[in-house]
């Protein structure tokens, strides 16, 4: 059934020595969305600056 929402992006920025703690934060936002999206009709999207982002030169 249709929801009406707030989707809030959150962008992932981090050293590039963070690798495996960049990788486990998606998972975590996905776990709240699950918990939580439902009743407070909002969703959080993990961006990933390495994924997610294009510069044009």
């Amino acid at each position: 059934m249709p929801q009406n929402g707030i989707i809030y992006r959150i962008l992932i920025a981090s050293p590039s020595d963070c690798v495996k703690e960049r990788s486990s934060i998606p998972e975590i936002i996905y776990s709240w969305n699950a918990s939580h999206s439902f009743h407070t009709g909002i969703i959080l999207e993990p961006v990933i600056n390495l994924k997610d982002i294009h510069l044009k030169c």
